[in-house]
C-alpha cells in the first residue's frame, strides 16, 4: 500500500496518509506513541482501513522512518476512543462500542476510561494473524497518570474535531 509520511501543522504531530482524506495522524510522547485522529474515506478499504493503517504503523515505527529512529516491539501506542459527528448520548455510546471492537481486532484493549493501548508486537501479530502469545514479555499496563496525560494531550484535539462538527453544521 502506497503512502506518505510527513509532519502536520500541529506540534508534534506525524501524518500517515494514504489520499487527501485517509489519514492518521500522530505523535510519540515519553515512548508511546499517540493515536491522535484516523480519517478514512476510501471506499476500497472500508471495513479495513485501520487495520491497514496499523500495517503501516508498526513498520514504520520500527524502521525509523516514521519517528526518525527505531521503536522496539515493546514500544506501546495509546488511542482515546472519541466518535465525531454523533448528535445524541445513546448514539454516541454505539459509536464508542464499535470503535472499541474495531481497535480491538488489531490487538488493542482497554486500560482506562476510552482510553486503549497495545504494543507494536501485539499489534503486527494481531494484524498479521501472528502468535501474539510471542508478545506476552513485551506488553505492558499503561499507567493511569500516562493515561490522564494522553487524554490531557488529547483535549485541543477533541475540542477541534468539536469546532469542526459544528462549523460543518451550520454550512448546511
Amino acid at each position: 500500500m502506497d503512502y506518505k509520511i510527513r509532519d502536520s501543522e500541529e506540534d508534534g504531530y506525524r501524518i500517515i496518509e494514504l489520499s487527501e482524506n485517509t489519514k492518521m495522524s500522530l505523535r510519540l510522547l515519553n515512548n508511546v506513541i499517540n493515536l491522535s485522529s484516523v480519517e478514512c474515506d476510501i471506499p476500497e478499504l472500508k471495513g479495513i482501513c485501520f487495520k491497514e493503517f496499523m500495517k503501516i504503523l508498526v513498520k514504520t515505527a520500527k524502521n525509523g522512518e516514521l519517528f526518525g529512529k527505531r521503536l522496539s516491539s515493546k514500544t506501546m501506542v495509546e488511542l482515546f476512543v472519541y466518535p465525531t459527528g454523533v448528535e445524541n448520548k445513546e448514539d454516541e455510546e454505539k459509536a464508542i462500542q464499535k470503535i472499541k471492537n474495531k481497535y480491538a481486532e488489531s490487538g488493542f484493549v482497554e486500560e482506562a476510561n476510552n482510553v486503549m493501548t497495545a504494543s507494536l508486537c501485539v499489534i503486527n501479530k494481531t494484524v498479521n494473524n501472528g502468535d501474539v502469545s510471542k508478545c506476552t514479555n513485551t506488553t505492558k499496563s499503561v499507567s493511569k497518570k500516562a493515561s490522564k496525560n494522553y487524554m490531557s494531550s488529547t483535549a485541543s484535539s477533541r475540542s477541534k474535531a468539536k469546532g469542526k462538527r459544528t462549523k460543518k453544521r451550520i454550512r448546511k
